[in-house]
């Protein structure tokens, strides 16, 4: 478009200077063979080729006159095949009378354009066109003319420009012929002599803004009162940045930065950092920055803080995508704590991440019939569970106490947890195994290993079990 606008200016300077002749009046049939160029839309992917074609035209008064045209392009797509391109257009055009040997005019119409390519069929698309041009009389029915046109594909709603120079034949019509109609001055009579009058004083150069360069040298008319100018008249840009000094609200931006109207850099993604220091250009709104403009990390585990759902990450640990720490497994105890990284999933496990298994242990404890003191002769059995919950400070126990089914159900319990409860006792005071790391429990005859029908299946259900809770490092 501005291809064309600046084509259509250069046509009205022409024509205003030029002097008056007369031009093809109503009834006049005009053909013009034509060549030139077209500029396709970049978004139709074919390369800019030459233009071949012939208009029609007939006036239908002085000024209106209607048109065919029809014209061939031969080009090719960008990716390499062949297109041939026909259209025809019905066009309308007005012409303005009155400059003589030129004759320029406006014009706007509608049409088809045939899209042939080498390969596949026919595509039909309806076009519209606006543009103008000029003609030159070479004789009284003879014209050069050139013609530019915007061409709109209403399917694709692209653009192309279209410039062509071409020749003119008149027909018929009334023309006017090629005499100039500037009247002709008759001679005046002589005057007397007059004697000659002393020069006029030379006025003073204009300068119609006052900034003290004259209209004649000054390539920035109008500027505003009290602006400091160059000695081209033109308001001064001191940092360069396309933006003048007065209206320059950061006057001393960095040079080659972008800046908006008011002279000041861009910050694009609103970070507080400035574009030309900003090292992270796309920062995520709202969060925060350093001095590069670069999103924060406060604790430093490659996660930024806008997406670490787990802030606070101790140093060298490593982290998921959201910046929380990792637990394979997944046994609630993280990687770099876990010295059983590949505990089976479900299992329980202690706070080193391992598997705590239960083992039972079955003590030679014995007791007079009837009373819960350990016999002396029981000791050293007891003292092996001591020692070992000793050597493994992490350990728990459960004394059970167990008997046979001779005597009643409620006074079995009893007894039972009493013998119980004298083993724990003897643990604490004998080995100073903290107390919450044992319980004693009673279950009397309730859970027999043996027949209690016999006397060798009764002797194995009075009986001291130690259960003992420890981890199984995998």
């Amino acid at each position: 478009m501005r291809r064309a606008i600046l084509a259509l200016s250069v046509m009205a300077i022409l024509v205003i200077s030029a002097p008056l002749y007369a031009a093809p009046t109503k009834g006049t049939v005009e053909l013009s063979p034509f060549m030139g160029y077209t500029w396709f839309d970049d978004d139709l992917s074919i390369d800019d080729a030459p233009t071949f074609g012939l208009r029609f035209g007939y006036f239908l008064s002085d000024q209106w006159e209607a048109e065919l045209a029809g014209y061939f392009v031969s080009s090719e797509y960008k990716g390499g095949d062949d297109v041939n391109i026909f259209s025809s257009d019905l066009d309308i055009l007005y012409n303005f009378q009155g400059y003589g040997q030129w004759l320029p005019y406006l014009g706007a119409g509608l049409g088809v354009a045939r899209f042939d390519p080498q390969e596949g069929g026919a595509d039909y698309e309806f076009t519209g066109n606006v543009g103008g041009g000029i003609r030159y009389f070479v004789t009284e029915d003879v014209a050069i003319r050139g013609d530019i046109r915007e061409i709109h594909l209403f399917d694709d709603s692209d653009w192309n420009f279209m410039a062509t120079l071409g020749l003119s034949l008149y027909f018929g019509g009334e023309t006017s012929g090629m005499e100039s109609t500037t009247p002709v001055e008759k001679p005046s009579p002589a005057k007397a002599q007059q004697p000659t009058p002393p020069p006029a004083p030379v006025p003073a150069p204009l300068d119609s803004d006052n900034d003290g360069v004259t209209d004649a040298k000054d390539r920035c008319s109008g500027t505003p009162a009290g602006v400091t100018v160059d000695e081209k008249g033109c308001p001064i840009d001191t940092d360069g940045d396309g933006v003048w000094d007065f209206k320059d609200k950061c006057p001393a931006t960095v040079g080659g930065a972008k800046v908006d109207v008011n002279g000041c850099e861009l910050d694009s993604d609103g970070d507080g950092v400035l574009d030309s220091r900003d090292k992270c250009p796309k920062t995520t709104t709202g969060a925060k920055v350093d001095s590069l403009g670069c999103e924060l990390d406060t604790d430093g585990d490659g996660v930024v803080d806008s997406r670490d759902e787990c802030s606070g990450t101790p140093k060298g640990v490593s982290v998921n995508s959201r910046g929380c720490r990792i637990d394979t497994d997944g046994d609630g105890v993280w990687d770099e704590d876990d010295k059983c990284p590949t505990t089976p999933s479900g299992v329980p496990v202690d706070g080193d991440g391992c598997n705590i298994k239960k083992i039972s242990i079955k003590l030679e404890a014995e007791f007079d019939t009837g009373r819960a003191e350990i016999r002396e002769e029981s000791f050293p059995e007891v003292n092996k569970v001591g020692e070992f919950m000793v050597k493994y400070p992490s350990t728990k126990a459960v004394i059970e106490g167990h008997t046979d089914s001779v005597g009643s159900s409620v006074s079995n319990i009893t007894l039972s947890q009493r013998r119980a409860d004298a083993v724990r006792e003897y643990l604490i005071k004998n080995f100073e195994i903290d107390p919450s790391r044992l319980m004693a429990k009673g279950y009397g005859e309730d859970k027999p290993v043996a027949d209690n029908s016999t006397p060798e299946g009764r002797q194995m259900n009075r009986r001291i079990e130690a259960v003992i809770e420890t981890s199984v490092k995998q």
